[in-house]
């Protein structure tokens, strides 16, 4: 494919920087408090538990690395690291400047990086598929500031999406040349997003296998000349360097049987067909026009991506862009045959609207969803579901979008290239255009924010707590009845754990196992004799009532039961925080 005609190789050394720029821009105002406030899209809740796991990763990996999936959450409980994606691999990336600048402005350096990141790898993917410096710039920009990762912006797991296109860069690359190097960095990035996050690992694992079928497909005999067999080296290699943060996900799951997520809550986190109409409801857009705004699952790819989408899908259509159809030797054609003659016509890109397609399907969940009601439609993800390890853990099959959004952003990149060899003269005002269009339709003019729990702004019963020598566990009340009602406020005092280094009963993740849930039932009843015993049994020593939290009548009332029971002692008064000591309450 010809070269766009806007944009020289010089012009390429400026995109690092060019997406650099856009990044601050179209966050803005992150830079303007990079070390007090996180990107809080959605709630509050992902952020605050995702600075808490970076914290903790970087603790636990510095400090002692082999215990650090048994976070200081949930004790006695181990492997609680596992309730959630641990993100070590963000954890080893923002380690440095966690020690230079402090845990907020290395969370944030993660975001911008993100996205710089993913817009340049799929610059690089789109390269390789012949698209022009224009288009491939264009199709790094769309991916990279699209709905779905603005609609992810609370969730710093989730928009690490870098690997995904670096590792099709490799694989396609390994199965054009067979070249073992290019194989090696396909699996290696596979390894290093199974650090950075579980979903990833998935939507790349899919995406790798959908480009493996094509690539059989896609000619006569092709099938027998895949290199399998280093393939299978590969995939060898990659699940034993896997295995370290795998495994404590599998000895969770062999010792606690409800750790899959419920079957009903994956279908309650599919994607409807109408997600794929909406964006973030922060979107400019979706301001202006708010049956388009989302909670969570903005998943149209963009108004400028969805149109040169469709020019490079008619263009191709019309004309092809590799081999002509096969001729069959009968009048009729067998399905291969078929779809053999259709992956001619598109040649090495037609892998894309493959990907398109296959992520979308299964973003829909096990049944089909329309405009919130569920038609009860199975689609593939059911089966996958219960045949394929790991989807079982997956509570949220609409996240596969993701490979809707890189699709449709390369084939964009085309699709721009098209108009360019078609109208030459209008090249770089179609690559501008499409630019500045594309940044001001993913403007986000009043991103949320939460302030950044630091240790300066930690209550002082918190700073009391550092200063105590032991590590005896603290259990803090009173407890969320469940799941929903965890709370911000929850998960601050969680975060608050990394400055004074005492285990805590409870916690907040979104999973809480069995004999949790039935504890924080129990402990809803607080303060009687019989769930001052069931703490201690627990294992806490210490006990934090926030008084606070309660209302005034109720408040008064819970401090003088308190002072009533001989089994709590008052050791430190903070305002509304009292700390007891809890001795054994004898027998029931």
């Amino acid at each position: 494919m010809q070269e766009g005609s806007g944009f020289s190789r010089r012009c390429s050394f400026l995109l690092v920087p060019f997406y650099t720029l856009a990044s601050i821009v179209l966050t803005w105002p992150l830079v303007r408090s990079f070390s007090s406030h996180l990107p809080a899209v959605g709630t509050p809740f992902d952020a605050l538990l995702h600075v808490f796991l970076l914290g903790w990763g970087w603790h636990g990996l510095t400090t002692h690395p082999l215990e650090v999936f048994n976070a200081p959450i949930f004790y006695p409980e181990v492997r609680t690291l596992t309730y959630m994606d641990h993100m070590l691999g963000e954890a080893v990336l923002a380690g440095p400047l966690i020690e230079v600048f402090g845990l907020g402005a290395a969370y944030n350096s993660l975001i911008i990086f993100s996205f710089v990141a993913s817009a340049y790898f799929t610059y690089r993917l789109a390269r390789l598929y012949g698209i022009s410096r224009s288009g491939s710039c264009l199709a790094g920009f769309l991916f990279a500031f699209c709905p779905y990762r603005f609609s992810h912006l609370g969730c710093l797991n989730q928009i690490q999406t870098q690997f995904l296109p670096l590792a099709l860069f490799f694989a396609v690359r390994f199965l054009r040349t067979q070249n073992t190097g290019h194989g090696i960095g396909a699996a290696l990035t596979l390894v290093v997003q199974s650090y950075f996050g579980w979903y990833g690992t998935f939507h790349l694992a899919m995406a790798l296998v959908m480009l493996t079928m094509w690539e059989g497909l896609r000619e006569p005999g092709r099938w027998r000349q895949l290199p399998w067999g280093k393939a299978a080296a590969l995939a060898s290699m990659s699940a034993v360097l896997v295995a370290p943060s795998a495994l404590p996900y599998l000895l969770q799951k062999r010792a606690m049987p409800e750790f899959d997520r419920p079957f009903s809550e994956t279908v309650r986190l599919s994607a409807d067909l109408l997600d794929y109409l909406r964006l973030s409801s922060d979107n400019v857009l979706a301001q202006i026009f708010p049956p388009l705004a989302a909670d969570w699952a903005g998943f149209f790819p963009g108004f400028v991506a969805v149109c040169l989408a469709a020019v490079a899908v008619a263009a191709v259509r019309r004309g092809g862009v590799g081999p002509t159809p096969l001729e069959t030797r009968s009048g009729r054609e067998t399905m291969l045959e078929r779809a053999r003659g259709i992956s001619g016509r598109w040649a090495e890109l037609g892998y894309l609207p493959v990907l398109l397609v296959s992520g979308f399907v299964l973003s829909l969940g096990p049944f089909l969803h329309v405009g919130g009601y569920c038609l009860w439609i199975p689609l593939p993800y059911a089966a996958c579901y219960y045949l394929v390890p790991g989807f079982s853990s997956m509570r949220t099959p609409g996240r596969f979008a993701v490979l809707v959004a890189l699709a449709t952003a390369v084939l964009a990149g085309y699709g721009l290239d098209v108009l360019a060899r078609r109208y030459p003269r209008f090249g770089s005002p179609f690559l501008a255009g499409a630019l500045l269009a594309s940044g001001a339709l993913a403007w986000c003019p009043d991103l949320p924010f939460v302030p950044y729990p630091d240790r300066a702004s930690m209550p002082p019963v918190y700073g009391w707590l550092a200063e105590q020598p032991d590590t005896r566990p603290v259990l803090e009340v009173p407890l969320p009845g469940g799941n929903s009602v965890e709370s911000s406020t929850d998960l601050r005092r969680q975060m608050y754990v990394l400055y004074h280094g005492k285990p805590r009963l409870d916690g907040a993740s979104g999973f809480t196992s069995d004999r949790y849930e039935a504890f924080r039932r129990d402990m809803q009843a607080f303060p009687s004799r019989e769930t001052v015993r069931l703490a201690y049994e627990m294992g806490a020593r210490r006990l934090i009532v926030h008084y606070g939290d309660l209302r005034p009548g109720i408040r008064e009332g819970m401090r003088r039961r308190v002072e009533e029971m001989q089994a709590l002692r008052e050791v430190a008064v903070f305002d509304q925080d009292v700390v007891y000591e809890i001795t054994d309450p004898g027998p029931p």
